[in-house]
């Protein structure tokens, strides 16, 4: 069998590199087994690279949710904090407008101010639990965020060193190759010295 015959091998079927390893040729079985595993190494490296690839984007997608969940959260927190003030700045507006109506009936009454100056400090302080509770998510989401992106990040280094494990298979088989054309040639020249010698 030639060396064009194991290069054209290297691309074709399993059972093409069978019929060459049964040749009955030393170096063909040997160059046929090299080239038949570093073909199956460099196509298990393959399916190995594109199942991470996904896996990378399907992370990648992850931490681009948990960035808008952030935003939503921290959208929704200033605006529970942005009532409370409103409804801090009503209760003393209010409690001022007491405070004039009862001045101008020289009546003052101050609990009635207190009361509606507590009122909006509440609404105050419940607007900013509530912000709490969504900045505390928005901090949730930085974490899911951050882990997406180091799956992610993992996921290439794993589908780089895939890709490097494919070419490694190809290199073996390209030497595999370049082993039984220089076993053809040594035999070659084992039978012109033989006929030499005759």
């Amino acid at each position: 069998m030639n060396v064009s015959s194991i290069s054209s091998v290297a691309g074709q079927t399993t059972s093409a590199l069978s019929g060459l390893a049964a040749s009955g040729d030393i170096g063909a079985e040997v160059a046929a087994v090299a080239v038949e595993t570093g073909t199956t190494q460099r196509d298990e490296a393959d399916a190995m690279r594109d199942m991470l690839d996904a896996d990378a984007e399907e992370h990648d997608r992850e931490e681009v949710q948990a960035m808008r969940e952030k935003a939503d959260d921290m959208r929704l927190g200033a605006v529970w904090q942005g009532f409370g003030t409103i409804a801090d700045g009503a209760g003393s507006m209010l409690a001022g407008v007491t405070g004039l109506a009862d001045a101008n009936a020289d009546k003052l009454s101050p609990a009635r101010e207190k009361i509606y100056e507590a009122g909006g400090k509440i609404f105050d302080g419940g607007a900013k639990v509530v912000g709490a509770v969504y900045e505390g998510q928005s901090g949730g989401d930085d974490a899911s965020a951050a882990q997406a992106r180091g799956a992610a990040d993992g996921a290439r280094q794993a589908a780089g060193d895939m890709r490097d494990s494919a070419k490694a298979a190809g290199e073996y088989v390209n030497a595999a190759i370049d082993f039984y054309r220089e076993y053809v040639s040594a035999e070659g020249e084992a039978r012109n010295a033989a006929v030499h010698r005759a």
